[in-house]
């Protein structure tokens, strides 16, 4: 016990040090091809001391497709007050970095936590190898630890992991995850123990909202974020994306209904003054886009010129719905949707007709968009403005409405929850079921010039509970056409990689480091995809794909867009043909595992 004890005085001692020495306020996810600048107090992807962007795609091009991006959390208590939190206003004060804590300690103890935390996959396993050699080495005999890595040295990376909250100032014992390879509850990298993180790449940071803001109560409400990407990796998909994963703990004894989460985002594509907005209803995502040929710089932005880009934001995962003692349906009968409180698509939302009770989390449910300006669709400037948003209500109070600009004022009259969904919504979840007008429901097509663009993404509503932990996750996909064919060109590539990341989250699989959505342990020196060919592609009943084997078998997988494996077989020849024909129509993803190295293409069966 006392040498437990001293490791964690000298380890905590040494992180105040480091805080107050070096700490960073912000880092660069940067592993793979985009460049997101993360800022301690969740005012993402923006650089504050300049007031510009900082979310660039592709990395070292100088552009960016996202000025800014913040969580916001609102609900109502037994009275109707409201509580939560809401965006920052350029990297303002509001929030209080590190955990909940007694208020008479967030002057001083709040410095501490005034960081963010970044760590590599790669770190992690090395460490895990030293440590591992180190224990084999005690029970044979031999000195394999020395000599496999000579100099070794734990990196502050792992010391400095924030394990661990000082209960003696209120606040939590645990606060980041970590592997406790002695089971003893104690984080301490000399007994083995290591930070849990997604991705190849993270960056940990945590706050809270006990500071009153906006005219809206505080109410204990703690934030850990982890912000991730994956690299090394082929899979262009990934290489394109960044993961949010927040975790979001109410510490009050207040209960909050109607309860919402979103996230406030500014899409500058590039130059700031040409864009449009949109949604897509059935992918779970709203997404920015060029509204025009060509993306010229503004204001000392770099615009995209020709290659224009597009940038999603998806909502993998939300909170739980409340009980309602049944498996929520997933079917394409709205009505039995409004009915059971069910999900129209695959994989918006989880758990939907899994034969599980009360398993199911939210997708995307409302989208808004605003601008600059004044009026009932202008910038928000109350607690209730920002939550009316949320709510799909426009700041006069008004409900969004299908068609024109959304507003009952340009002609609309049937009640929408996502404006701009183009043809993502052939079922009609969006307006209840009812038939609307224009059938594909566009920016373009409504004749808007093109211009700044702000939007909120929003799930709920639900009731959260004291001591309730909401686990959301966020993906941001960026794709750049370089044939100069137009804004639609680069939508086209971005929903490729959009359904190609729904359908890694969906299926669940396990990240390097710890429990993420996928693994992608792939090599940077083997085939690319274009080594995998696919024909015909869309196909009726089968297809043929030809793939060079770097192994002597390779497994072969199929998934379909719930994330479901309805195929594995071992190949062990170049060509190979599969028959689909029990399955139905829609998108598939082939899946190529060999050795290392994994390959992964969409079909669509017709």
């Amino acid at each position: 016990m006392k040498t437990r004890i001293n490791y964690l005085l000298v380890l905590i001692m040494s992180c105040a040090t480091l805080t107050q020495i070096s700490a960073q306020s912000f880092e660069y996810l940067d592993i793979n091809d985009v460049r997101a600048r993360i800022n301690v107090n969740d005012f993402i992807f923006n650089d504050p001391t300049n007031g510009l962007p900082s979310y660039e795609y592709p990395k070292n091009s100088g552009k960016n497709t996202v000025f800014a991006a913040n969580l916001m959390v609102l609900g109502l208590d037994l009275s109707s007050q409201l509580y939560g939190m809401v965006p920052q206003i350029n990297n303002s004060t509001d929030l209080y970095a590190g955990p909940i804590m007694n208020p008479s300690e967030y002057a001083t103890s709040a410095q501490i936590w005034d960081r963010v935390w970044k760590i590599n996959c790669s770190t992690i396993q090395t460490f895990k190898d030293w440590y591992q050699a180190g224990v084999d080495d005690a029970a044979n005999g031999t000195s394999t630890q020395l000599s496999n890595f000579p100099g070794y040295v734990i990196p502050q990376s792992i010391l400095d992991w924030p394990a661990h909250g000082d209960v003696s100032k209120g606040q939590a014992f645990i606060i980041a995850p970590f592997f406790d390879y002695d089971s003893d509850g104690f984080y301490n990298p000399a007994s083995g123990d290591y930070p849990l993180i997604k991705g190849d790449q993270a960056i940990f940071f945590v706050y809270n909202n006990e500071r009153p803001l906006w005219s809206i109560a505080p109410n204990k409400m703690e934030v850990r974020v982890m912000a991730y990407a994956y690299g090394n990796t082929l899979d262009s998909a990934l290489n394109s994306t960044t993961f949010l994963s927040y975790e979001i703990i109410n510490r009050s004894t207040i209960t909050l209904n109607n309860v919402y989460i979103g996230l406030d985002t500014d899409l500058d594509i590039g130059g700031s003054s040409d864009d449009f907005i949109g949604s897509d209803v059935a992918r779970s995502s709203f997404y920015g886009y060029n509204g025009d040929s060509f993306d010229a710089d503004a204001n000392g932005i770099l615009g995209y010129g020709n290659n224009l880009a597009a940038q999603s934001i998806v909502f993998l995962n939300g909170p739980f719905l409340d009980n309602d003692g049944i498996d929520n349906p997933l079917t394409p009968i709205i009505q039995d949707v409004l009915d059971s409180n069910g999900s129209a698509y695959p994989c918006t939302g989880m758990g939907f007709g899994d034969g599980i009770v009360d398993n199911e989390t939210f997708g995307l449910e409302n989208f808004m968009q605003y601008d600059n300006f004044g009026g009932p669709q202008g910038f928000p400037s109350s607690g209730v403005d920002f939550y009316n948003y949320l709510r799909g209500v426009w700041k006069d109070g008004s409900q969004l409405v299908y068609g024109g600009n959304g507003h009952f004022s340009g002609g609309g009259t049937v009640p929408a929850n996502y404006i701009y969904s183009g043809n993502s919504d052939p079922l009609f979840y969006s307006t209840s079921g009812v038939t609307a007008t224009p059938l594909s429901w566009s920016e373009s097509g409504t004749g808007n010039p093109p211009g700044d663009r702000k939007g909120i993404g929003s799930m709920g509503p639900y009731t959260l509970q004291p001591g309730a932990v909401n686990r959301i996750d966020f993906a941001l996909v960026s794709a750049v056409d370089y044939t100069g064919s137009g804004p639609q060109a680069s939508l086209t590539i971005m929903n490729e990689r959009v359904d190609s990341i729904r359908s890694y989250f969906c299926n669940g699989l396990v990240s390097n480091c710890a429990s993420g959505p996928f693994t992608t342990a792939i090599k940077t020196h083997t085939q690319n995809q274009s080594n995998m060919v696919i024909a015909p592609n869309p196909f009726t009943n089968q297809f043929s794909f030809s793939y060079e084997l770097e192994n002597e078998s390779a497994t072969l997988l199929i998934f379909n867009l719930l994330g479901e494996q309805i195929m594995s077989q071992t190949i062990t020849q170049k060509t190979t043909t599969l028959n689909l024909s029990q399955h139905p129509n829609g998108v598939y993803f082939v899946t190529i595992v060999d050795g290392i190295n994994r390959v992964s293409k969409k079909v669509i069966k017709n």
